[in-house]
């Protein structure tokens, strides 16, 4: 008698390839979020490259885009927060 009980059908099949292969959107501005509010504007840059070092030595591209993105966002973000009146002399 042929046990099917690990087979999968179609549906199964499909849902699980699709989802394997077209991983869900990460949105670079909630982990930029995050990072500040967990590790402020001063350590959210450094976490950020420590994931953009960690996605390059696991070949992950993906992730390794998404960290760029996020270091792009910290970067604007920390020069807006910057003042614009120069530097002080003192």
């Amino acid at each position: 008698m042929h046990d099917d009980s690990h087979a999968l059908d179609a549906h199964e099949s499909v849902s699980t390839v699709r989802s394997a292969a077209f991983p869900r959107r990460i949105d670079a501005n909630v982990i930029a979020e995050e990072l500040i509010r967990e590790y402020g504007m001063d350590h959210a840059l450094k976490r950020a490259t420590e994931g953009t070092f960690g996605a390059q030595k696991d070949g992950d591209n993906y992730q390794l885009s998404v960290w760029r993105e996020v270091k792009v966002i910290l970067n604007s973000r920390g020069r807006e927060s910057s003042p614009s009146s120069g530097p002080s002399i003192g």
